[in-house]
């Protein structure tokens, strides 16, 4: 079974199309990384699965990359779409989670298309095709709120060291466009002893929008394989 995770300001809808099983990451939103990477392989474990197959796109990935180190042997393979490995710097991490917290703050108050609308003019998001169902997380805000706050990039720990020693096969996927993240999937190839970066032309960080066609022929050669 492949395991879809969606990124921040996502849906399980955005990955319509695309082979297995999408998670709705914010039904667990209230739980910090490491127990929800926990909870979820635990959920993956009891539907005893011949294989197993994780596909994250970036807030997606970060989990993802959670879940592969708590569970090493359950996972077959994963595809990780733009996502960070984790902040190296302690000041890093704490500015971001206060910038997070100021996001959390706005996701519960703001008008909705006022909030979309300030996080979609972000750099790294603001060349790439936003999803379609994010007028719909309106009603999610809550959770989505929660997530912020659990998941902030600035909760993460720095994971490169543990991910030095995953050996399952890993695809990392970046766009051609996102500078930042193609360095950050650079690295990665180059740390992980089994993982192979692939840069996606004509993208950016939201490679799930931009070339989902390829995007979903990528995953299904890799998780065929």
């Amino acid at each position: 079974m492949i395991y879809n995770l969606h990124g921040n300001l996502g849906s399980a809808s955005d990955w319509d199309g695309f082979p297995g099983e999408a998670v709705d990451l914010w039904a667990k939103s209230d739980l910090p990384y490491w127990e929800w990477a926990l909870d979820f392989c635990a959920d993956v474990k009891a539907k005893k699965e011949e294989s197993n197959f994780l596909v994250g796109y970036s807030l997606g990935g970060r989990l993802a990359l959670h879940a592969l180190i708590a569970e090493p042997e359950l996972w077959d393979g994963a595809v990780i779409i733009g996502a960070h490995p984790g902040l190296c710097c302690v000041e890093d991490r704490t500015a971001r989670r206060s910038s997070d917290a100021v996001w959390a703050g706005w996701a519960r108050r703001w008008e909705w298309e006022a909030f979309l609308e300030k996080w979609n003019a972000q750099g790294v998001l603001r060349d790439g095709k936003p999803s379609e169902n994010q007028f719909e997380l309106v009603a999610r805000r809550k959770e989505i709120a929660r997530g912020f706050e659990n998941w902030s990039l600035g909760a993460q720990d720095d994971l490169r060291e543990r991910l030095k020693n995953v050996t399952a096969r890993v695809l990392w996927i970046t766009g051609e466009l996102d500078a930042k993240f193609s360095v950050l999937g650079t690295e990665m190839a180059e740390k992980m002893p089994n993982c192979e970066l692939v840069v996606v032309e004509d993208s950016g960080h939201r490679v799930i929008f931009d070339q989902p066609k390829l995007l979903r022929d990528i995953i299904q050669g890799f998780t065929t394989a």
